[in-house]
Parts: C-alpha cells; structure tokens; sequence
C-alpha cells in the first residue's frame, strides 16, 4: 500500500470552524496585544463611556482614549476624572481659582444638554484629557459593550476559550484521519 499525504492546508471552497476559529481568536489576541501596547508606549489609557451625559459628542458605551499629556487644562478640554469610586468623562465649561492663582476646581458637564451633569473637579482627581484632533474626538463607538462584557465574564470566556481550543485542536477526528493518511490498493 502506498501513502498518499494531503497537502493543502485550506480548502478553497470552505474552512472549517476550527480554522475560523483560530483566525477569530488570533485576530482578538492581535488587536488586544495592540491596544496594550499602546496604552504602554504612549501613555494612553482606554476607558468605556457608561453614561449618556456626553451624547451626541460621545456615544454610549464608546471606549475614549485619554493621556495625561498636562497638568493644566483648559476650558473646553474634554477630561476624565475619578468621581463617586468611577471614572466619569465631561467637559471643561469654567474652572475656579484660589486666592494664590492655583486651581480650586474644574467646572465640568457633559455635552447632553438633557441631562443635569454639572460636577465640580479638583485637579487631583482629573486622569486625561480625551484625544481631540480638532473638534473631532478619537472615540471607538459600541465597543464598549464587549469590553464590559468581558469584564463581567472573563471567566466564562476564558473556560469558553479553553474548552473551544481542546475541542477544534486536540479532538480526533475521522474525516482528518481520512484526509491526511489515503491508502491506495
């Protein structure tokens, strides 16, 4: 009998789910690796906008990426800020000075005009500014959803990922066995 090894890795019809499987996955992990990166290199931090004060600037459950590139900001500049234990995004509309010239507070209020969203900053509190490039404002729309769903289920993912990988990769299977190793008579 003579063995006759298939070489093609891809039909050209169709992949299989395994493969798309772990082109699925292989892409995640890129884009992760990525934003990571990223957020290491360049100082950027990356946080999902869970209100609706600052629609239609910012959608809802948008992700914003914001740098702490100053220590003063300035009225109009779109910032992060540490408020009630969360991370809230508003804008800059007036900001309060001491007696000595230095910074009691920043006025701050989302741009919804809807919403009550007046919040006073002391300086200590604000993370960032938004990245802005001109009056556009670099958001990621309705990603924020999977990245709260993943924080949420990180462990149901992560068995989901495990169980997926043994399943399309350690699994056995007759048609692979059948497609590797044809036996001519």
């Amino acid at each position: 009998m003579e063995k006759i090894q298939y070489q093609k890795y891809f039909n050209e019809d169709e992949i299989s789910i395994g493969q798309a499987f772990k082109i699925v996955l292989t892409w995640v992990v890129y884009i992760l690796l990525g934003a990571l990166l990223l957020a290491m290199v360049l100082g950027v931090q990356i946080y999902t906008v869970v209100g609706w004060s600052m629609q239609p600037t910012i959608d809802y459950k948008s992700i914003v990426f914001v740098v702490d590139d100053k220590d003063v900001y300035e009225i109009d500049d779109i910032i992060s800020f540490q408020f009630a234990g969360a991370v809230n995004t508003h804008r800059i509309i007036d900001i309060e000075y001491n007696e000595d010239g230095s910074i009691k507070h920043y006025i701050t209020k989302g741009d919804n005009p809807y919403l009550e969203s007046q919040e006073y900053i002391v300086p200590s509190r604000v993370l960032g500014r938004v990245i802005t490039i001109g009056d556009f404002v670099f958001t990621i729309p309705y990603i924020g959803n999977v990245i709260l769903f993943l924080q949420e289920n990180i462990v149901d993912l992560i068995l989901i990922i495990i169980a997926g990988y043994i399943y399309f990769n350690l699994t056995p299977r007759k048609e692979d066995y059948m497609r590797y190793n044809v036996y001519e008579d």
